[in-house]
């Protein structure tokens, strides 16, 4: 997100977050976690975006590790290489030569994985809750594969970095990846002509379900890294 203009990042979140949350019945949290009165329980608007949520979680199902990593990556506002400076040392000429193939190379790289921004990393916050309201994803967020660099970086890096504001979105997120959301999105209605067949127990246990199982099964690394 940091290679997008800096007045285009909310706009670009913003679209993003409805994307994963349009679909979904309300149930009093924004995407960004802000807590609003409960829509009237004849609202059903949610229902005209049921397929646009389905087939947007469908497609970050099936590039997971492509759009997660910048997301998760964009919480760290003290990471980086550094970036390569634009002024040499004077050495000679077939020094520079290399020099510069290298610096293309490191060019190539760090625009893959730019240092984040605080407000980049307070947009990757509010982006990564609302995909994680979702059950499917929040179980893939948290399988085996995918704990030591999603989870993780939460606990040890994250929420101890010295922008008070990023640590707290920081830390508002591990709570969510830890309890699976103050009130999590409910399971997805299945049509009438698929109830009662065999379907995907992902898609029946809602995220606190998830949560709870990944932290029974978790326990010892989890509370290892809180000591």
């Amino acid at each position: 997100m940091t290679a997008i203009p800096f007045e285009a990042r909310k706009d670009f979140a913003s679209v993003i977050s409805f994307l994963f949350v349009c679909g979904l019945p309300s149930d009093g949290i924004m995407p960004g976690g802000t807590t609003t009165a409960p829509a009237p329980d004849n609202d059903e608007t949610h229902k005209l975006y049921e397929p646009v949520t389905h087939d947007f979680v469908r497609y970050v199902e099936e590039n997971f590790v492509e759009i997660m990593d910048p997301i998760v990556g964009g919480h760290d506002v003290t990471g980086g290489n550094g970036g390569s400076g634009g002024g040499g040392s004077a050495g000679d000429n077939k020094n520079s030569t290399i020099a510069k193939n290298d610096v293309s190379k490191k060019d190539s790289a760090v625009k893959l994985r730019r240092k984040s921004t605080p407000d980049v990393a307070l947009l990757c916050g509010s982006l990564l809750r609302s995909a994680l309201r979702h059950p499917k994803l929040f179980k893939l967020f948290v399988s085996d594969d995918n704990v030591p660099q999603y989870v993780y970086p939460f606990m040890e890096r994250y929420v101890h970095q010295d922008s008070f504001e990023v640590s707290g979105d920081c830390l508002e997120t591990f709570k969510f990846i830890m309890t699976g959301g103050v009130n999590p999105a409910a399971p997805p209605q299945q049509p009438e002509e698929q109830r009662g067949q065999d379907v995907d127990r992902a898609e029946l246990l809602s995220t606190a379900d998830i949560a709870s199982d990944f932290l029974e099964k978790n326990y010892d690394p989890l509370f290892d890294r809180f000591n």
